[in-house]
């Protein structure tokens, strides 16, 4: 095929990213002599000649082969049962056929683990797929990816175990672990010492700092119950030295005195400090001892810098203990968000960094993390260098605001064992917090550090609930944080997705004042269970501040919904094996402007009074197939064929004289006549049809007269019947909606053309033109319907967000050059298909009766 070689040199590039330049193509003559040989007879036509894949690489224990297609048409051939095809013609006809033929024949050969990938499509608009064989030859479907990310050298081996063996990735097995550490610890605390739920965080940042102080801490608990000498007094004891001593450095004395204030209670707690009969020691020793054995080094491993132990731990006690956590708004971000986050504004170790909510710190951890990285690899071969620029990272370039005491307690016990005791961590409202409060006078701060260059935030959610606490939404504090950067510093923030759309008019003009004075670059809807348990769906929002929102500008709307991760039952969300390759193709399209489908990312200009989020602007840049619309005319005239057996046709037919009808229908029809061609392009709902209202004098059915005799469809939000829900008596006023029109089911997205008069349920839109009539209607229902997957509850087809909606339709160039709705083209065609539908129904009718 012409186009073939520009799909292999995408290959090609996407191999050379993940260190193979030189992959083994074709006759794979250079390949070692076992790859080479196993090639034999193995041609995807089953003539026995040698087989010739389009590339082939060899990692560790593993073999990865891959065919392309130029036609995204050509991905995969499955049977009935969705299983791939391996005949003669499916193989060399379909990339993932003839990728999963080669493995199956090297797998056999080599004894190795063999990967097959099929790619098909152009860079801009590509499926690809994959299977892995098992030890019987088996194959094995893969969900698809986007990149080839996880055939790298570094990550092959975990991505066979998770996606193929069905294993938890690593990183998992290590979060499980955790957790059940804090479950434990959380029976432990509530049988044996019968904590508040409220100090349960608290006691293990206490006793995590007295270890890292005392290290032989353990050894002095001894249960005394002298006073001076309980375990309750040497725990905290060495924590006050800790925080008082120069390894901390912690900074002001209202920090030490805050954190002072929550650990005192475990001076004088009866239960903590008393010899407990079952356990042989006092509750505080075995809790030091899980601690010291299992947690202390996870907490301060520079290898487990990305997770949030402690975090973890608060966000564990809260949720056994039925809690404050989500009450109070307060949802801790799970780590490969924060990782993300990070990584979406390029934190690098120039940078000042400022959480305004920090929580647990777990921002500024990933944060940390980010800019040690960065520091290392400038400054590796200059240690001096990278010594100073360590210290200034941890004592002028990290920045936290925490409102609640005991998560401030836990953010900077976080920061103290992570290395960074100088972390200018503060306990107060950020709407009260002011320049100088974050930049005091110091002679020892570099001027190039007296400014924040970049934000990561998760404000509390729901916090705006009347008048009185309007200045507690999402997007005030974002735009507070806006207003805190420097010039063209960047901000990252994960919000509910109702933050997006502006709903009271505080939010609107908040909106309206962000894009004044700063710009919104993307908007990303995340995985509905990233925040897993609690039911938040989110957004993560990127700005640059400063800078005003150009009306040009295409902000980058994205729908990272799966992100590549899944919820396993008793376990949580987990990586699925495809996290890393899905992450890896957002930065493409986000940093690079890597073009993909508009499933996945739209770049629209955007207003205040737009619904920030991507199903707002998304629509579905593929037409409708032939067999879309097929299928909706079948089903109209089914549904009509339905009503008039039932003796209800009268009640669905238009006032048309039914002979006028009758000819609109027949005029030029010819059997099997060519379907006209039709050129499609994206245009506003608005552009298509004259009229966009919602339905008029609606009334709830169980309201409705009933008696008398049916004569008016009642068009309720239901998907089944064309939409109606009934056929109603008159109601004592006529139909107040006019017949010729498509009605859209604002909640349910059902989308159906009525030809008469219609009564209505609450939410029922209802679009006109002149143009419209029987056999254009369903054409322009199904490009509809083909837009209505990006409505849910919560999220319907209201007006604004149907005017915001592009569908697919005909056009056609008009004398003065100007495209418009080819609406005599969509009649032709209408006419056409159903006239093919009629003689279908025709064949089944009467060969139904005669059997």
């Amino acid at each position: 095929m012409a186009n073939e070689p520009t799909t292999d040199q995408f290959v090609r590039d996407m191999l050379r990213e993940i260190g193979h330049p030189r992959p083994w193509e074709k006759s794979c003559s250079d390949a070692p002599a076992y790859i080479y040989d196993a090639l034999e007879g193995a041609s995807k036509r089953h003539t026995g000649k040698r087989g010739q894949p389009e590339f082939l690489i060899e990692t560790g224990e593993f073999l990865l082969v891959i065919e392309d297609k130029w036609s995204y048409e050509d991905s995969a051939l499955r049977e009935d049962d969705n299983n791939i095809v391996c005949t003669p013609d499916s193989c060399p006809g379909y990339a993932l056929n003839g990728a999963a033929h080669y493995a199956k024949h090297l797998a056999s050969k080599t004894k190795k683990r063999v990967f097959g990938v099929g790619v098909a499509g152009s860079e801009s608009h590509y499926d690809m797929t994959c299977v892995s064989v098992g030890a019987n030859g088996e194959l094995k479907e893969l969900a698809n990816l986007e990149t080839l990310a996880p055939f790298a050298e570094d990550s092959i081996d975990e991505y066979y175990r998770v996606a193929v063996l069905g294993e938890l990735p690593r990183e998992e097995r290590e979060v499980r672990e955790i957790r059940k550490v804090a479950a434990n610890l959380h029976e432990g605390m509530r049988n044996y010492a019968s904590l508040e739920n409220e100090n349960k965080a608290t006691l293990v940042s206490a006793i995590l700092l007295a270890l890292k102080y005392r290290p032989e801490l353990l050894e002095d608990l001894t249960g005394d119950q002298r006073s001076g000498y309980r375990d309750g007094e040497k725990v905290y004891n060495a924590a006050k030295e800790f925080l008082e001593s120069s390894e901390a450095d912690l900074g002001p004395k209202q920090k030490i005195g805050i954190m002072l204030d929550r650990f005192s209670y475990i001076k004088r707690h009866v239960l903590l400090n008393q010899r407990n009969r079952d356990l042989g020691k006092t509750p505080l020793q075995h809790f030091t001892e899980i601690l010291d054995h299992e947690v202390f080094e996870a907490v301060s491993s520079p290898s487990h810098s990305a997770f949030d132990v402690l975090g973890n731990f608060y966000g564990e006690f809260v949720k056994y203990g039925g809690s404050d956590g989500n009450s109070l708004g307060i949802v801790l971000t799970p780590h490969h968000i924060t990782d993300l986050m990070a990584e979406l504004i390029d934190v690098n170790s120039d940078d000042v960094v400022l959480d305004p909510t920090a929580g647990s710190g777990a921002f500024l951890i990933a944060a940390m993390r980010r800019m040690f990285g960065d520091a290392e690899k400038r400054y590796n071969h200059k240690p001096d260098r990278l010594v100073n620029h360590l210290n200034e990272i941890k004592k002028f370039q990290l920045h936290g605001v925490e409102l609640q005491d005991r998560l401030f307690a836990v953010g900077t016990t976080n920061m103290i064992l992570r290395g960074d005791g100088k972390a200018n961590f503060q306990r107060r409202s950020f709407f009260d917090a002011t320049r100088d409060d974050f930049f005091p006078y110091n002679p020892e701060r570099p001027g190039r550090l007296e400014g924040f260059t970049k934000v990561l935030m998760n404000p509390p959610y729901s916090q705006s609930k009347d008048k009185m606490t309007r200045h507690l939404s999402e997007l005030s504090f974002i735009e507070r944080a806006l207003s805190q950067l420097e010039v063209r510093g960047r901000l990252a923030a994960i919000v509910p997705q109702s933050a997006m759309v502006g709903k009271t008019k505080e939010d609107r003009d908040l909106k309206a004042k962000i894009l004044k004075h700063h710009t919104l670059d993307a908007v990303l809807t995340m995985n509905p269970d990233t925040f897993h348990g609690v039911g938040t769906h989110v957004v993560i929002a990127l700005f640059t501040a400063g800078v005003p929102h150009p009306e040009t500008k295409k902000t980058a709307f994205v729908d990272f919904k799966a992100d590549g991760y899944r919820v396993r039952q008793h376990v949580g969300l987990v990586d699925d094996g495809r996290a890393a390759d899905r992450r890896k193709h957002l930065l493409e399209v986000i940093r690079d402007g890597v073009p993909d489908d508009t499933s996945f990312v739209v770049r629209s200009e955007v207003t205040a009074s737009d619904e920030w989020q991507h199903s707002y602007f998304y629509f579905n840049d593929q037409p409708p197939s032939y067999e879309d619309f097929y299928a909706t005319v079948a089903d109209y005239l089914t549904w009509q064929v339905d009503m008039h057996t039932h003796g209800l046709g009268d009640l669905i037919t238009p006032a048309l004289a039914v002979d006028e009808a009758e000819a609109l229908v027949e005029e030029g029809v010819v059997a099997d006549a060519d379907l006209p061609d039709l050129r499609f392009e994206p245009m506003f709902i608005t552009d298509v049809f004259e009229t966009m209202k919602a339905a008029g004098k609606w009334f709830d059915l169980s309201k409705a007269r009933v008696r008398g005799a049916p004569a008016v469809p009642y068009v309720a939000r239901s998907g089944g019947g064309n939409g109606i829900g009934s056929f109603l008596p008159h109601q004592g006023f006529d139909a107040p909606n006019a017949g010729n029109a498509i009605t859209i089911g604002v909640s349910t997205s059902t989308v159906f053309y009525q030809p008469t008069d219609f009564y209505t349920s609450k939410e029922i839109q209802v679009l006109r033109h002149p143009e419209l009539n029987v056999l254009n209607a369903p054409l322009l229902v199904a490009a509809l319907r083909d837009q209505m997957h990006k409505f849910a509850w919560g999220n319907g087809a209201s007006l604004d967000r149907l005017k915001a909606t592009r569908v697919m339709v005909p056009v056609a160039t008009d004398d003065s050059g100007v495209q418009v709705v080819d609406w005599e083209g969509m009649t032709e065609y209408g006419r056409n298909l159903r006239a093919r539908a009629e003689r279908s129904i025709d064949r089944i009718v009467v060969g139904k009766i005669r059997s």
